[in-house]
């Protein structure tokens, strides 16, 4: 008898899935139990699946981490992507856009928080190797976002609602960095609220990147 393939391994549409609610058993766990004393097999038993099964998909704990963390963080960059992708009539708008969708924060996201900075201080001492690919994970991530900033400032400049001499990378890096502020009080203090506060201060930042005016 002839055994097909799809009878013994998964469709990719059943791995992604299964993948999936790995990913966010993780996530449940993580956020009740902490990253340290969160297990593989209470991972495993909140997906409904055999610890090996989870093995299957993730080497470790810290694999496991890193999908979770991408996960939500990246959610957030298409929610930003998908703002600035919309009709706007100006560089000036899209930029507004892209903030806003950086800092809008649904509940994942800010359960992510104590995990996140948990799962630094695990990193720092951990191995080299470990130190490594969060470094590496967090400049891929400033770097994907900064491309869409940088783009749409100089966006702005070609049509002239900026200012020629900007130092595009430096204005792109603190904006990111402002952002990554707002994250962190917004960690410290829930009532913030980080849409209002991002809505204001890039409006003071556009008018800083509008052209000088002729004194005369």
């Amino acid at each position: 008898m002839t055994v097909k393939f799809d009878s013994v391994t998964p469709r990719k549409s059943d791995r992604a899935a299964r993948q999936s609610a790995i990913v966010d058993a993780a996530l449940e766990v993580f956020a009740r139990r902490g990253f340290n004393a969160a297990t593989i097999d209470e991972i495993a038993r909140h997906a409904e699946l055999a610890k090996g099964t989870v093995y299957q998909y993730f080497a470790s704990k810290d694999d496991l981490f890193f999908a979770v963390f991408r996960r939500v963080v990246e959610r957030m960059l298409d929610e930003a992507r998908a703002r600035a992708a919309e009709t706007h009539p100006s560089a000036a708008a899209r930029l507004r856009a892209l903030v806003a969708g950086a800092v809008e924060m649904d509940a994942e996201a800010r359960r992510l928080f104590p995990l996140m900075f948990e799962f630094w201080a695990a990193s720092a001492s951990g191995s080299s190797d470990l130190r490594g690919r969060v470094a590496r994970m967090f400049r891929d991530l400033y770097a994907d976002f900064g491309v869409e900033v940088a783009e749409t400032i100089r966006e702005g400049v070609a049509a002239g609602d900026f200012d020629a001499s900007l130092d595009v990378g430096a204005v792109t890096a603190v904006l990111i960095g402002s952002i990554d502020g707002l994250w962190l009080q917004a960690w410290f203090d829930p009532t913030l609220n980080p849409t209002r506060m991002a809505a204001r201060f890039i409006d003071v930042v556009i008018r800083g990147l509008a052209p000088a005016r002729d004194p005369r």
